[in-house]
C-alpha cells in the first residue's frame, strides 16, 4: 500500500488556491455566485492558538468570510 505525503498535498492546495483567480473559481463553484476580484481580500490565518492548526485559505468579501480547508 502506498503512503500519502499529507504535507505535500496541503501545500499544493494552499499554493493553488492562494492565487485570487483560482480561489474565486472555487468560491463560485461552491456558492453559485460570481464575485468581483476587487472585493476579495486574502485573510488566511496561520499559527493561531496552536502551531499546527490553521485554516488553509480564507478570503473576505465585504462582510462575508470564506474559509476552505483541505483534509487528507
Amino acid at each position: 500500500m502506498t503512503t500519502v505525503n499529507r504535507t505535500y498535498k496541503d501545500t499544493v492546495f494552499r499554493s493553488f488556491f492562494r492565487e485570487k483567480e483560482n480561489f474565486l473559481a472555487l468560491a463560485a463553484c461552491v456558492t453559485g455566485e460570481t464575485f468581483a476580484p476587487d472585493r476579495a481580500k486574502e485573510n488566511t490565518v496561520e499559527n493561531i492558538l496552536f502551531n499546527h492548526y490553521r485554516n488553509d485559505i480564507s478570503y473576505l468579501f465585504d462582510d462575508e468570510s470564506f474559509v476552505f480547508t483541505m483534509k487528507s
